[in-house]
């Protein structure tokens, strides 16, 4: 385990894009599940995602379900977001305050996670007297 003031992250992660398929076919939701179970057993108990893994992201939806069948006071997780697909299937990125709420919020609701802990006191506890950034 690794800490970062109170939090606990243990030294191994999971990355989930694969469980919507970013370079083979997508799990089911109920597949998914199933899969998380393993790792966390194993003592990973954190979990990455982002906002564009999967079909109309299905990747956060899928966590949002799934995570509830492990404790989530020994979870951590991490979502990116920002990374925009055009048309012809190119990656780019947005990063105005606006995009930054916008996406932050969604990614929550997907997750089902209504008690996020607002970033600014997680800079505060750990970096001490941080200037708070309104977005």
């Amino acid at each position: 385990m690794i800490m970062f003031f109170p939090l606990q992250v243990s030294r191994l992660g999971f990355g989930c894009a694969e469980l919507s398929g970013s370079y083979n076919h997508p799990l089911s939701h109920e597949a998914g599940g199933s899969v998380l179970k393993e790792p966390f057993s194993m003592g990973v108990t954190f979990f990455d995602t982002a906002d564009f893994y999967g079909e109309n992201h299905d990747n956060e939806i899928m966590l949002g379900k799934d995570l509830k069948q492990l404790p989530l006071e020994n979870v951590q997780l991490a979502t990116k977001f920002g990374v925009k697909r055009t048309e012809g299937g190119q990656f780019g990125g947005e990063g105005t305050p606006e995009c930054a709420r916008q996406c932050c919020e969604a990614s929550l609701e997907r997750l089902e996670i209504s008690d996020a802990v607002p970033i600014d006191e997680v800079c505060e506890q750990r970096f001490g007297n941080c200037k708070t950034i309104y977005l």
